[in-house]
This record gives C-alpha cells, structure tokens and sequence, in this order.
C-alpha cells in the first residue's frame, strides 16, 4: 500500500481544521501544518497564526504524525512545493491536498485509497476529486458538483505545483468518480467577518468582484443566481439549494481515531 501524507497550507483556521484532522487521521502516513505568519494577499495579524498554531498544539495526535512548519511564503503554489518536498523527504508517495475547511468521510476515504493503489499505470501523477461545495452552513450546498479539483498528487518529483493547487505533470491525471467519493468543502461556511476576510487575504483576492460581499453574500436569499464570487465565473455557482436527499452525505464524526 502507498503511502499517503497531507498537507494542511493554513494561516487563519476556519474553525474546522481539527474535524478536517480526525476524519483523515487513520489513513495518514504524516500530516504536515504549513502554517502562514502572513496572509499571501491582504493585511495580516499575528494573533491569526499564533491562534492556529495552539490548536493544532491542543489536537490528539497518538501515533505522532504531526509536522508543523510556520513562516511566511509569498505564494501559495511556493508553499504547497515546500509541502510536498516535506512528504517526500518524510517516505511519503502520495500527498493529500487538504484544507482545513475540507471534510471526507471516512468510508468514502477507504474507497479512495483502494481506488490509488488499484491504479498500476506508472504514468498517473495526479488524481482529481468532486467537490460538494456548502454555503453558509452545513444544511445548504451548492447546486451539483463542480470540475473535479487536484487532490492527490505524487511526490516523486514528477508533478510539482504552478499556480495556487493547479499543478502541471509529465504524466497523466485521473479523476476518480464521485460513485467513490466526493469531498465535502466548507469554503463558504461562516460568519460574515471570516467570509471578508477569507476573500481578501486568499489568493484568489485579485479575482473576486470588489462588490461581491456586499452584493452577494449579505444579500443572499434561495432563489439568487449566480452566487460565484469570481465574475468570470457566473454560472459555476448557480445556485444554492437543500443538502436534504442528495446523494452525498456528510456523515457523524467518527468517535475515535
């Protein structure tokens, strides 16, 4: 079986990076915290790491996988390759780009280990998963699943990061089916300040609408349209509806590691 170790590329924790942490947890040869001391866009505030920091000091961590690394990168495609270099270097064959607002179930994550190490063609470097995209809380997504989004990526030197999680390979990527798994993001999950900050600080910034907060987010009700804050991107998010009687489902939280 192929070894798997995360990354975490955090400054500000949404909230959820000890949930994202526990469901993974098992199937994790190491999980490294690249922690930010500044935002890569934006103004930053240090009390925002020294916070994150503490709570990755306060999670269970019994079979001693944890790294952590914190300083500033001016990038995030910098700090993603920092990431990967680590996994390699910690005997790692696989990295699992994960944020901290990213959530599987852990069955589902079983699925997507069996479906890596099933997968003998030397020549796959990448493999890409569907994303269940939720606003404003844990009962309402995104309409459907948006383009599978580089997940896993080989640590042998093959693939590297370019700009922000978009990679280039020499080999070949797969997208695994959402039949196996999907992700459950929380990227749009929180109070009204996290949301501001998170558009102005992420590296996204310079692609968000300057009225997009306003016009949007403050403003939302069920039967707006168009809700992605990249104008470029009017019809990726159509619309927001009921997580009720979807077929992906994010499930308990397991009761131990």
């Amino acid at each position: 079986m192929k070894r798997i170790g995360a990354q975490y590329v955090v400054y500000e924790d949404s909230g959820f990076l000890a949930e994202s942490v526990f469901r993974i947890y098992p199937f994790m040869h190491r999980i490294i915290f690249l922690v930010g001391t500044e935002p890569w866009n934006g103004t930053g505030d240090r009390s925002m790491p020294a916070a994150t920091l503490a709570k990755i000091l306060a999670m269970p961590d019994p079979d001693k996988k944890f790294l952590i690394v914190s300083r500033h990168w001016a990038t995030e495609e910098t700090q993603r390759n920092e990431g990967l270099r680590i996994l390699r270097e910690e005997g790692c064959d696989w990295c699992l780009i994960v944020d901290d607002d990213e959530m599987y179930n852990r069955g589902d994550f079983a699925k997507v280990v069996e479906f890596i190490d099933k997968t003998v063609d030397p020549s796959v470097n990448v493999f890409a998963i569907h994303a269940l995209v939720y606003w404003k809380d844990r009962k309402t997504v995104i309409m459907g699943l948006p383009a599978a989004t580089t997940t896993l990526i080989t640590t042998s030197g093959r693939a590297f990061f370019k700009t922000a999680r978009t990679c280039l390979t020499v080999g070949s990527a797969i997208r695994i089916p959402p039949e196996v798994a999907v992700m459950h993001h929380f990227s749009y999950v929180g109070n009204d300040a996290r949301i501001l900050r998170k558009i102005q600080t992420f590296s996204h910034a310079s692609e968000t609408s300057s009225d997009w907060f306003e016009r949007v987010w403050l403003k939302w009700h069920p039967d707006m349209e168009n809700l992605h804050p990249n104008p470029k991107a009017p019809s990726a998010f159509r619309r927001a509806v009921s997580a009720v009687g979807l077929p992906w489902i994010l499930e308990d939280l397991p009761t131990s590691l």
